[in-house]
């Protein structure tokens, strides 16, 4: 690259046809894009591509449908022109690294995951593997502040690269787009939190893919709060339980609460957020283990509904209890379910101040991260 001239950037994707694929289908689909959309706007950089490493040659209809036209690259039609190239939404290859930084670029990893824990679950219980250790060589790798913790060593060591904990970004461009699409084809939904009498109906989201958001803890904090006021919850909803309910230990400790006796509790498929708290809860009871910064938090924040939650990067948000404290759970929960209909200003407030720091329009994040890429290109071609 010559020094001075703006940077051209390409992100990584991969483009698939398969049914049902989204921009909900992970976290990581959704930092792909904030990240591509936020450096576009920059005037600091070049071009932005998305670079397709997948077997469809155009953006799946799901995330089409969210208004993104945008148009991916293959590597090879863009490159001799990649000064930057980004490791985000499928991995490149060794060869691909190799071309950018004869050239002057510089390669960086973007990991939104908890690789750490993943791999030690793929490795002890024998899943398919995740192959991200291939000798590829990279300048840096990027992650946001929930993966430190577990994650810095494990990518520093094994992939031989200094880690740069960025900010976590967002933009409501994706929930705004499904608001009107609920609104349009579910009549009678409604997303944003309404006061309603009686009991109040839960949901819990967690995916329970892995050992970093499940059910478990959400369920124990429901179950303590109907112990002790059983008729302020009319239901509690455990979603994304398709293939669990058959499990013994599962049917052991579902059944073992009030919530299931009393038949408050059922278990649900997988559904869209909006769609969900549309029409059927206006509660939401979540629990993350080193996995604090998830965007179905904004999402519900976004909808003024109570978010209970264990995140420590959003404390100033939503109803905040520590760790795996379910009965410090409880206590957020019932607080909630009393207090939430008379502090709707300030709780809506709290919530904007979470969007205001974490927007990708947010002059500070935009600062934080191309500083860092001018940074970096400049170790790599010192000004004469």
């Amino acid at each position: 690259m010559t020094p001075g001239c703006r940077p051209n950037i390409g992100i990584t994707f991969f483009a698939t046809d398969t049914p049902g694929y989204s921009i909900w289908s992970n976290g990581t689909l959704q930092n792909v894009f904030f990240l591509l959309l936020m450096l576009r706007a920059c005037n600091e950089v070049g071009e932005v591509w998305l670079i397709n490493s997948g077997d469809a040659d155009r953006l799946p209809t799901g995330i089409r449908a969210m208004g993104l036209d945008i148009e991916p690259v293959r590597f090879g039609e863009v490159a001799d022109r990649l000064d930057v190239l980004i490791e985000a939404g499928a991995q490149i290859r060794p060869q691909e690294a190799g071309a950018v930084r004869r050239r002057g670029g510089i390669v960086i990893a973007y990991r939104c995951g908890n690789d750490y824990i993943m791999d030690v679950e793929r490795i002890c219980f024998g899943l398919s593997p995740g192959p991200i250790f291939d000798n590829t060589y990279y300048d840096e790798i990027w992650t946001q502040p929930q993966h430190e913790n577990t994650c810095r060593h494990f990518w520093e060591i094994g992939l031989r690269a200094p880690v740069r904990v960025m900010p976590h970004i967002w933009s409501p461009l994706f929930i705004d787009r499904a608001i009107r699409t609920l609104e349009r084809d579910e009549p009678g939904a409604h997303f944003g939190y309404r006061p309603r009498d009686g009991g109040k109906r839960i949901a819990i989201f967690e995916p329970n893919l892995n050992v970093v958001k499940t059910f478990v803890t959400p369920l124990l904090i429901c179950e303590a709060a109907y112990r002790q006021s059983p008729a302020e919850i009319e239901s509690v909803y455990i979603t994304n339980t398709s293939g669990l309910t058959d499990h013994p230990t599962f049917q052991h400790l579902t059944r073992a609460m009030d919530l299931y006796q009393d038949k408050v509790l059922s278990f649900e498929a997988r559904y869209g957020l909006p769609l969900f708290l549309g029409r059927f809860a206006e509660f939401v009871v979540s629990h993350q283990w080193e996995n604090g910064l998830n965007y179905l938090y904004y999402d519900v924040l976004y909808g003024n509904y109570p978010l209970i939650h264990n995140s420590p990067f959003i404390k100033d948000a939503g109803y905040y209890y520590e760790g795996f404290d379910a009965r410090q759970g409880s206590d957020a929960l019932r607080h909630a379910l009393r207090a939430h209909d008379q502090n709707l200003d300030a709780y809506r407030a709290q919530a904007q101040q979470v969007f205001d720091r974490i927007s990708i329009t947010n002059t500070e994040n935009i600062r934080i991260h191309v500083e860092r890429l001018m940074t970096l290109l400049q170790q790599r071609n010192p000004a004469p």
